[in-house]
């Protein structure tokens, strides 16, 4: 499975620290809003019940919330 931004080249990926993946609401940017998940599976499942909400992305490590694709064949 594979979470990104259509057309501009941006992945999900989990967080060099600790592995897991991060998710955030919108207009919330701290680390008290984000709800961390251990696979790529239970943060798409999350994103997909929670549409105001979005998803760090690298290369810039950024939280993203248009244009998200979740590729559940990759």
């Amino acid at each position: 499975m594979r979470i990104y931004q259509a057309g501009t080249g941006m992945v999900a990926e989990a967080r060099k620290k600790d592995g897991l993946f991060v998710c955030g609401p919108q207009g919330g940017n701290k680390i008290s809003d984000e709800k961390t998940f251990a696979s790529i599976q239970a943060a798409a499942s999350f994103l997909c019940g929670n549409k105001t909400w979005g998803i760090r992305m690298n290369p810039e490590w950024d939280l993203v919330f248009r244009n998200i694709v979740i590729d559940r064949d990759n």
